[in-house]
């Protein structure tokens, strides 16, 4: 009996665990910040570090927003990617905040779906809309897929 409970408890403690880790990654998007703002102030890192804007739009209610922003910063290799070339940047699109001033001034980039990457200089300007559903592999991603973007608009 004793056993038996010890595992209960530790499938318990396991599943709480786990639980706490997926919800840490559900809430990369905030919906109360102001979009314009926000990549200003990424715009101005960008151009103090020399380096370009990596804007994931989506939210926090799109499973595959989550899973892509968790597959690029969990693999060291595409992470390090981001960090050397980019401000990365999750910009809300949700009921509570749909940043739609922002997304009509880049084209609606969100025809694509979600999540979309919109790449943008160290001045702001738009550089590239990449739909993401092509750089998906099953119910993940393709990293060769994921090195190619984020090699060809580093550049």
């Amino acid at each position: 009996m004793k056993k038996y409970l010890l595992t209960v408890l530790t499938m318990l403690m396991v599943t709480f665990a786990v639980s706490a880790q997926e919800t840490n990654w559900r809430k990369i998007y905030n919906p109360s910040i102001n979009g314009e703002e926000q990549i200003a102030a990424a715009v101005n890192q960008a151009k103090k570090e020399g380096k370009k804007v990596l804007v994931q739009v989506g939210g926090n209610w799109c499973k595959f927003c989550i899973r892509l922003n968790k597959y690029v910063m969990t693999d060291a290799e595409l992470k390090k990617m981001i960090d050397d070339n980019y401000v990365y940047v999750h910009l809300n699109y949700s009921k509570e905040n749909k940043n739609e001033a922002l997304l009509e001034k880049w084209g609606n980039p969100n025809e694509h779906g979600f999540p979309v990457y919109v790449f943008l200089d160290e001045n702001g300007k738009l550089t590239n809309v990449q739909e993401t559903g092509s750089l998906e592999e099953g119910e993940t991603y393709n990293k060769g897929k994921l090195e190619k973007v984020y090699r060809e608009n580093a550049g």
